[in-house]
């Protein structure tokens, strides 16, 4: 028969305060930017899924 494992140590989070509401806000930049970065992202992970699938 085997011992019982020693119990962990569990991580402690302090619950978060529900009286202090957080409001999600736009990140500062130039909007035109960032739609242009996400757009060549989406596009270069299109093209190397093409790629691989090419090589099939």
């Amino acid at each position: 028969m085997g011992m019982a494992q020693p119990q962990q140590s569990r991580l402690f989070i302090k619950r978060r305060d529900r009286s202090e509401e957080v409001k999600a806000c736009p990140r500062p930049g130039n909007r035109e930017h960032q739609v242009t970065q996400a757009m060549n992202h989406s596009m270069r992970d299109y093209r190397h899924a093409y790629e691989e699938l090419a090589k099939v």
